[in-house]
């Protein structure tokens, strides 16, 4: 059934919606700490496990089982068919756990760039075919006088119509998004000409060219939105890798052989060194601050193990057990760990 082009309003509608089974995720979601205060991005500051927020398609023609729970209420002078105002489709929440790749950082940069390349290859195209195909209609209707068009001419502008919608993927019989299958719908109506009684009808066929067009605009200034939470996303993840990797490589060349392992505190045992002692570990309690600042996988993971190392190190020099620190080789140990995540996950 083709969609009716009359006004409606977004009053009583919400733009974002989770299944009751889903509520208990949301709701740990919401309990982990914010990646430099992005709301849609957490972490689990225990294993460096990243999560992420995004939108999802709901059920097609907006058959809503009762299990799904509005969470964010629309603006409610919301209305896609006024001038100047906001509208926000409906959205399934969807919370993400990052995986591949061992749940590593690179591995959810590489999913915002996904997220982004969709936007750019397959969202924008479509909200600019359906525009564009308005447009041209317009002109159309205003040079050949729709009054006086033949019913070939019209048949040739729905084929043309539906080429253009299907080149881009917008195949109202296919497409999963019920906003997409809508503004299709409502373009293929005016390129027929007709109303619901199969009459030539300007008005209802410029009334659906309306609304495809304001449907169009809404989800191009969607993408905008999209766009830029997803890029705000990627670029935090990119310093948090940054920051890991530079704290990782200063403290692999403090812990390099000439330097800090060197020092006379770990080569003469049999001086006291008080102070010396205690500038080094004041000196490696200042590295594992550095690693406290690794967040998210796997730079997490090699922040753990290595503070558990430096940990056990100052311990044993709080007790005197200078010689034990170099037996055991405990800053070599540190090293290597940050050298092979280094090396595993390149710059």
């Amino acid at each position: 059934m083709s969609p009716r082009p009359e006004q409606e309003s977004g009053r009583g509608k919400f733009a974002g919606l989770i299944h009751e089974q889903r509520k208990e995720q949301l709701r740990r979601f919401r309990k982990l700490p914010t990646l430099y205060g992005l709301d849609k991005l957490r972490y689990d500051d225990e294993d460096g496990t990243i999560w992420y927020m995004t939108w999802g398609e709901l059920p097609k023609d907006g058959l809503l089982s009762p299990q799904y729970v509005p969470i964010s209420a629309l603006d409610t002078r919301a209305d896609i068919y006024a001038r100047h105002t906001r509208y926000t489709e409906k959205k399934q929440i969807v919370i993400k756990h990052v995986m591949k790749d061992g749940g590593s950082v690179e591995a959810a940069i590489r999913a915002m760039d996904y997220i982004l390349a969709g936007q750019k290859d397959t969202q924008l195209p479509q909200v600019t075919a359906v525009k564009a195909q308005v447009l041209e209609m317009f002109d159309q209707f205003g040079a050949s006088d729709f009054t006086h068009m033949t019913a070939s001419e019209f048949e040739a502008l729905h084929r043309k119509t539906r080429r253009r919608l299907q080149k881009v993927g917008l195949n109202p019989d296919t497409v999963l998004s019920d906003e997409k299958r809508k503004m299709a719908l409502w373009l293929l109506k005016a390129s027929l000409g007709k109303d619901s009684q199969k009459r030539r009808n300007q008005m209802i066929t410029y009334l659906s060219l309306d609304a495809a067009y304001r449907r169009a605009v809404a989800r191009e200034r969607g993408i905008g939105e999209i766009t830029g939470t997803f890029l705000a996303m990627r670029e935090a993840l990119i310093r948090q890798r940054m920051i890991a990797r530079a704290n990782f490589n200063e403290i692999v060349e403090f812990l390099s052989p000439r330097a800090f392992p060197s020092s006379v505190v770990f080569e003469q045992f049999d001086k006291p060194l008080v102070t010396d002692t205690h500038i080094a570990i004041g000196l490696i309690t200042n590295m594992r601050s550095l690693l406290s600042e690794a967040h998210l996988k796997r730079y997490r993971t090699a922040a753990i193990k290595t503070d558990q190392i430096l940990a056990e190190a100052i311990a044993l020099l709080q007790k005197g057990r200078r010689r034990e620190v170099v037996k055991r080789q405990l800053f070599p140990k540190v090293r290597t760990l940050l050298e092979e995540e280094l090396v595993r996950t390149p710059q």
